[in-house]
């Protein structure tokens, strides 16, 4: 547990083969923006959701969290296509509250 001034942050991930899931507990308030998920490594993910909402495209920063409890799934690109970037730095792929 990560204790934050918007609240404590608990969280836990896994990975299975190329796919990561990343589980995080309510207790946050996000941040006006969302909570930023940075993904490892330097190339994008083939396939990533947010509580099981399929992205259209990848934030230049990473998967945006509007709202807690949420799951966070992540598909690494192994020699096939990744997501395309977002066409501004500013938006989230999905609508928020």
């Amino acid at each position: 547990e990560l204790h934050t001034p918007l609240g404590p942050l608990s969280y836990r991930a896994r990975r299975v083969g190329a796919t990561t899931t990343v589980h995080l507990a309510g207790g946050m308030r996000p941040p006006a923006g969302g909570l930023v998920i940075a993904l490892p490594g330097s190339r994008a993910p083939a396939r990533a959701s947010i509580d099981g909402q399929p992205l259209a495209c990848l934030p230049a920063a990473g998967l945006v969290v509007h709202q807690l409890p949420a799951r966070v799934r992540f598909t690494a690109a192994v020699g096939g296509g990744a997501l395309r970037p977002c066409p501004s730095l500013h938006r989230s792929p999905l609508p928020h509250p």
